[in-house]
């Protein structure tokens, strides 16, 4: 299966993408093979940044923002049927009724990337590390 690119073209049937399938790309993308309390955050921290106005105001904006991903902007094959199942219930669930998996973080990475420096490290769960921003923070002018 193709799921899209960054321009959301949709599907290879030219279908568009709906919200779940923008979250549930992000989740299999970056942690289809970490444990679940680290895909349930990286969908929380997407769903977060929904809400903040430093983001696109829906979950596609936000997943296919330029330069957030490194996948984005390439055609997405899914090759994990299973690991793509579990990332659409994932999100099917964070987007329904939410969850607690950090209570500040709206940036994940593996590693520490350049961009992290200064912000506050709130978790590590399975390869990643989620951060918060602060007031102060260029992310938020």
């Amino acid at each position: 299966m193709v799921a899209g690119r960054a321009s959301r073209p949709g599907y290879g049937d030219g279908e568009p993408m709906d919200a779940l399938t923008c979250l549930a790309l992000v989740v299999y993308m970056e942690t289809r093979s970490e444990p679940e309390p680290a895909q349930f955050a990286v969908a929380e921290v997407t769903m977060r940044r929904v809400e903040d106005d430093r983001w696109p105001d829906d979950v596609c904006g936000v997943v296919f923002e330029k330069r957030q991903y490194a996948w984005n902007h390439k055609p997405v094959v899914i090759r994990e049927p299973d690991a793509w199942a579990l990332a659409r219930d994932i999100a099917g669930i964070v987007m329904r009724k939410g969850t607690r998996a950090t209570s500040c973080a709206d940036h994940f990475a593996q590693g520490s990337p350049s961009w992290s420096h200064g912000m506050d490290l709130e978790n590590t769960i399975g390869l990643h590390h989620f951060w918060c921003s602060d007031e102060s923070d260029w992310r938020k002018r």
